[in-house]
Formats: structure tokens, C-alpha cells, sequence
């Protein structure tokens, strides 16, 4: 009886969900995702409990990667995302002699949104989103390593075109970063970042439909 009663439980379930999934309902969206900020890098070098240096160093952070993700919408205005994004990564570094240094490398990052779409019309919908990112970089220039740590609250708006193609803004609100730095002389120096600047983006996404 058990076992009827959580069968049955499933297909009430089900029939009540399926009466409010949309038409949109479960996507795969693959899509391309940039990301930018200008920040004060912070680092500080100690040695037990001597401190011995510290630095400031302005900087910019660029990233351009690839996105792969999953959107579900409950209702036709309402729907929820996951995403994960690689790409490639720089960072450019203002240094004491007033030059700026680029570190290269990779970002990967991973994304949840909650979607509301406040106009839907025939071909398009109009919408906003507000979520949560983490990001980790690696960057690297010769013998000299950078590996990052962020969080970041998201919000933006975006426009589908034809429920298959996503434009959307983005802006990013760092509340936690972390990071390490390495050299032939240095071992995990660490770097704090300051967080007076957000970050801003531009993302592109073709949605297929997977029901």
C-alpha cells in the first residue's frame, strides 16, 4: 500500500507540474559569455607573524569562454538556470614602473539564475535575473602564477528573440575573492582584491528546446 501511495503520489505530482511548465519548459542553452572589471589588487607578503611588505596594484580582468547550461521554466514568466562556462582569461596589472603587464590564462565558472520575464509577446520576451557566480583563474606569465577565487552576485536583464536566441547584460557584485600568488621567489602570496568595482558583461545563448 506504501508503495501505491508514493506512485501515486508521483503521478499527482507530475500532472500538477505539467499543468504549470510552460511551453518554453526544460532548455539547453549553449552560448558564448564575457566578463570585465577594473579593481585594486592588494597583496601582502609576511613571514610568521613579521609582516614585510605590502602592495597595491591596479588592474583590469577580461574573460571570453564558451557556456553550457540548463533553464526550466514553472510558468511562462518564471523559470530557473544552471550554467557552467571555460574560457580564456587575462589579467593586466599596472606595475611600479607604470606599465601594465598581461597574465594569461583560464577561467571556469559556474552560474545559478532565477528568471522572470516581465513582458512575453509573440516573438519576443523582454527580462531580467538575479543570481549567484563563482569563478576560479588561473593566470600565468613566465615563472609567475596568479590562481583567483570569487563570488559574485549577479543581475541583468536580457531579450529572447524567437524563444531561441538569448541576448543578455550583466552585472556582477563581488562579495568574496581570494587569491594566491607564486614565483621562483614567492610561494602563495596572498592577494586580496578590492571590491569598489562591479563587473559587467555581454552574453549571447541559442536555446533548444529538450520537451
Amino acid at each position: 500500500m506504501v508503495g501505491v501511495k508514493n506512485i501515486l503520489s508521483i503521478m499527482i505530482l507530475v500532472i500538477v507540474m505539467h499543468n504549470f511548465v510552460s511551453a518554453d519548459g526544460l532548455k539547453l542553452l549553449v552560448g558564448v559569455d564575457t566578463q570585465n572589471t577594473d579593481s585594486v589588487y592588494r597583496s601582502r607578503l609576511t613571514k610568521g607573524k613579521l609582516e614585510r611588505e605590502n602592495n597595491e596594484f591596479y588592474g583590469y580582468e577580461g574573460y571570453i569562454g564558451g557556456k553550457l547550461g540548463l533553464e526550466y521554466f514553472l510558468s511562462r514568466r518564471n523559470g530557473v538556470r544552471v550554467s557552467i562556462g571555460v574560457g580564456y582569461m587575462n589579467m593586466r596589472l599596472l606595475d611600479k614602473r607604470n606599465q601594465f603587464v598581461l597574465y594569461s590564462g583560464v577561467g571556469v565558472k559556474t552560474e545559478a539564475d532565477y528568471l522572470f520575464n516581465y513582458y512575453c509577446g509573440e516573438r519576443f520576451n523582454f527580462g531580467a535575473f538575479v543570481g549567484a557566480s563563482y569563478m576560479n583563474s588561473y593566470h600565468t606569465k613566465k615563472s609567475e602564477h596568479i590562481l583567483i577565487h570569487q563570488l559574485l552576485a549577479i543581475l541583468g536583464v536580457n531579450m529572447t528573440i524567437d524563444s531561441k536566441h538569448r541576448l543578455e547584460l550583466t552585472m556582477g557584485v563581488p562579495f568574496f575573492s581570494q587569491g594566491f600568488y607564486s614565483s621562483d621567489l614567492y610561494k602563495n602570496i596572498a592577494i586580496n582584491k578590492g571590491f569598489n568595482s562591479f563587473y559587467y558583461g555581454f552574453s549571447y545563448a541559442f536555446l533548444f528546446a529538450l520537451q
